[in-house]
């Protein structure tokens, strides 16, 4: 009898993404924490809202890989700060189109270059042409397991 090919977790790709990902969130996480004490999730309905402009939470859940309950709970947090409005659908009174309020636009345009910021310092060690790469690679990841993307 063969013997089984030796199972190594810190091989396993999936193991290893999600090790990179929580890691990278812990690290740039500490950005919108410091500055406005937000969550995660908050932050990144904050950031989609803020860059592509009004959208309705069911969509939000799939652009930012965030649940109902996660989305839910920004959006309450988000309105309850003055940062973010909703209005109803005319065509179909369940639907709420969320958009950010002058208050919410000028704390994204506070925050994002912050975080943009901190993302560069964490890799600045990495050159252009490794960076690039790891750029691919997450696009051919996306591309792989049929991840859309809004525009980049």
């Amino acid at each position: 009898m063969r013997d089984a090919p030796i199972f190594r977790l810190e091989k396993f790709l999936p193991f290893r993404v999600n090790r990179v990902a929580d890691n990278l969130v812990r690290e740039i996480g500490g950005v919108y924490r410091e500055m406005y004490g937000m969550s995660r999730g908050e932050w990144r309905v904050l950031a989609h809202l803020g860059a592509n402009g009004s959208n309705t939470a069911s969509n939000l859940m799939a652009l930012t890989a965030l649940d109902k309950v996660k989305i839910s709970r920004a959006v309450t947090a988000l309105g309850a700060r003055g940062w973010l409005s909703r209005d109803v659908d005319r065509a179909d009174r369940r639907v709420y189109h969320l958009s950010l309020t002058e208050a919410g636009r000028a704390a994204f345009a506070r925050l994002a270059p912050a975080m943009q910021a901190r993302q560069q310092d964490l890799f600045e060690g990495l050159d252009a042409e490794r960076y690039a790469r790891i750029e691919a690679a997450l696009q051919d990841l996306e591309a792989v397991l049929h991840i859309e993307m809004p525009e980049r």
